[in-house]
């Protein structure tokens, strides 16, 4: 009789632990297949946002050209006061105006549940040529007084280590046209990039389970 309860509790016990190690099994297979679950949710609401605002591409561009330029500022200001080239402050000043401005613009171009701001549009497009052609402008104003007013002071150096945010605003630049030629053809394209991302599935698939069943007959 004894036993036979020992045998018992030793079965009871061998089946605990095998349910414990099953668990176990199980909570670690599970989190890696609801993190994977978790990234595939992220990215199919992303590409539905997508689909619906395909402009927030370009605004994301232009974004980071206006934090590009005006964390920039300061160095920007110094080459402008050192150079002191004809034109160089107004270069500056209408680019910082006209890329604060083209943010706003481009709020409004595609509002809600409206039709496209087509005003608003040539307005942005008219402020970013104008941006790109003051960047040009004071691109080859600082290089005239940094390689012809300055050339004497190339050699030295002490003259890079101290001027060397010259060197800075020249390459930021080049970066900030291209990004704004990016921007200036993602909003211009944005309602054939949307075509383009409608083609992407982000249906989410539902399967039909027997309980799925139950409960619409409940509801009959």
């Amino acid at each position: 009789m004894n036993q036979s309860l020992e045998n018992t509790e030793m079965t009871a016990e061998t089946e605990s632990l095998n349910e414990t190690t099953v668990n176990k099994e199980l909570k670690t297979t599970d989190k890696p297949n609801k993190f994977v679950s978790w990234i595939k949710e992220f990215f199919r609401k992303f590409m539905v946002g997508l689909k619906r605002r395909p402009q927030n591409i370009a605004m994301v561009i232009y974004v980071v050209a206006l934090l590009v330029y005006t964390l920039n500022l300061t160095a920007v200001s110094d080459s402008t006061a050192y150079i002191n080239k004809s034109n160089m402050g107004l270069c500056q000043f209408v680019a910082v105006l006209f890329s604060i401005l083209g943010f706003v613009c481009m709020i409004n171009v595609y509002p809600r549940r409206a039709k496209t701001n087509y005003i608003m549009l040539a307005i942005f497009f008219v402020m970013m040529i104008i941006v790109i052609v003051c960047d040009i402008i004071y691109r080859g104003q600082l290089m005239e007084g940094i390689y012809v007013t300055h050339s004497a002071d190339l050699v030295k150096a002490d003259w890079l280590t101290k001027y060397s945010y010259l060197f800075t605003v020249k390459s930021m630049l080049v970066a900030h046209v291209i990004l704004i030629g990016v921007a200036f053809l993602a909003f211009a394209l944005a309602p054939l990039i949307g075509k383009l991302l409608s083609k992407v599935n982000t249906s989410v698939d539902i399967e039909y389970t027997d309980n799925m069943g139950a409960i619409e007959r409940e509801d009959d």
